[in-house]
């Protein structure tokens, strides 16, 4: 098998590793608590809000921010991979969010924040438009879950149109890696936006919504 090969799935698999450490379970658990009776059931930045206020979910934000943004910054600075490489390398990551090999099932969170970690790193123009884009529709919303989705399917042209601008290449391997992460991010948001649909989708609010029971709490995702 060729070096180049081998190289890249160790990187990846780091990554899935990295990226799966479940921050918001395992601070909700020293709490006494499981993150996966509140709100949506998802172990990530938003419910962690949701439960135990801005602040812890700031900083699960952060946390998984990183989880995204390292491997990738190993991938591409560290070990030298070619773009391929490191892209797949965020997508590992964002993967093992989703599906966190430390938790029962391999449940997770929805990958937002960890994607956004990736594109930090592979793309930093599009953070502050798609922060700005998550505003205006979470303000109008008041879903996170509709605001998330929109703000990185937004990255996609946006990359597109101002490379265009600017006179840059449009690089096919980042259009396809945006298109793989948000078509991932869709995926962990299916009943989300199952519940948009019909109406019974959580709102986004500063209160908190403590869960009900121990750690030990069915994921209900």
């Amino acid at each position: 098998m060729d070096i180049e090969v081998v190289v890249i799935l160790a990187s990846c698999i780091g990554a899935y590793l990295i990226g799966g450490i479940p921050t918001a379970f395992l601070l909700a658990k020293r709490k006494g608590v499981s993150i996966f009776s509140a709100g949506s059931g998802s172990s990530g930045a938003t419910n962690m809000a949701r439960a135990f206020g801005i602040r812890d979910g700031m900083l699960v934000a952060l946390i998984d921010i990183a989880k995204g943004a390292l491997p990738v910054m190993i991938a591409r600075f560290v070990i030298g991979l070619t773009v391929p490489g490191y892209l797949l390398t965020g997508l590992s990551a964002v993967f093992g969010h989703t599906h966190s090999p430390y938790l029962k099932q391999f449940k997770g969170g929805k990958g937002v924040a960890t994607g956004a970690g990736t594109i930090a790193v592979i793309y930093p123009p599009a953070i502050p438009f798609a922060l700005a884009v998550f505003a205006l529709v979470l303000a109008v919303s008041r879903y996170a879950s509709a605001a998330s989705l929109i703000s990185l399917f937004i990255v996609i042209p946006y990359y597109i149109l101002l490379s265009i601008v600017l006179g840059h290449v449009v690089d096919p391997y980042i259009v396809a890696f945006l298109s793989a992460l948000f078509l991932l991010i869709v995926i962990s948001h299916r009943k989300n936006l199952y519940r948009i649909i019909h109406g019974t989708e959580l709102k986004f609010t500063s209160s908190k919504q403590r869960p009900k029971g121990g750690p030990d709490a069915d994921n209900r995702n």
